[in-house]
């Protein structure tokens, strides 16, 4: 009973320590494209789309399969020292949020027209793939926060908007961020497109995991032989 206990309450010490605190977090970079002029931190075949309909404000796009990227230099240096170290020093937490615009006939996993997804690497590693249907079925992401509905693009399909997507991902301690943003579908920009909209990527400092695990354990083994 005690060995269960154990293997289930490290993990969720580390986790729990390791969440996001948006009441810590730094404003890294953000951008809402509410300019013709995209910020220089973008590749160079990004772009601003603005619909003459208004049913969206400017948000950067539309993109079918292309990858687009975002530059970002590091976070400022963890500090190394002090008296809430945790005896492991620290590290940056990053947190990209952005909201995603799904548009048109993405057909998620359908073994025939999928299969529709969208990636985010963070320095070459995948932090986020998840596959979009507006049609068929196999959508491994949650419901959109509105639709699918018509949206005022592909009048023969709907679309959808995914508010506050919330990635987590780590870079060694001063290195650049390079992220790379990429979907899938295939079928031509007035069949299948996407875009996004309020960009933004934060950091907060946080005790090393390495630390922490040992810390953490190290107090379940004591109480372990404590209760012997």
């Amino acid at each position: 009973m005690l060995k269960h206990a154990l293997a289930l309450a490290v993990p969720a010490l580390i986790a729990s320590t390791l969440a996001p605190s948006n009441a810590h977090a730094a404003v890294l970079f953000q951008d809402n494209f509410q300019s013709t002029a995209l910020k220089y931190q973008w590749s160079t075949n990004s772009k601003v789309y603005i619909q003459a309909e208004q049913t969206f404000t400017w948000f950067s796009g539309r993109y079918t399969n292309e990858t687009i990227s975002l530059s970002l230099p590091s976070a400022p240096p963890p500090p190394k020292s002090g008296s809430d170290n945790n005896g492991g020093g620290k590290y940056n937490l990053y947190t990209l949020t952005f909201d995603l615009f799904v548009i048109d006939s993405w057909d998620g996993l359908d073994p025939v027209l999928g299969q529709d997804r969208f990636l985010v690497n963070a320095n070459s590693a995948p932090i986020f793939n998840e596959a979009f249907a507006n049609v068929h079925d196999g959508q491994t992401f949650r419901r959109p926060d509105v639709g699918p509905t018509q949206l005022g693009f592909n009048t023969a399909y709907n679309d959808s908007i995914y508010r506050k997507i919330a990635v987590n991902f780590t870079i060694p301690d001063n290195q650049s961020i390079s992220l790379s943003f990429h979907g899938t579908a295939n079928q031509g920009l007035n069949d299948e497109s996407w875009g996004m909209d309020n960009v933004s990527v934060s950091y907060q400092v946080v005790p090393a995991p390495g630390a922490l695990g040992l810390a953490s354990l190290g107090g379940l083994l004591l109480l372990k032989r404590r209760q012997r």
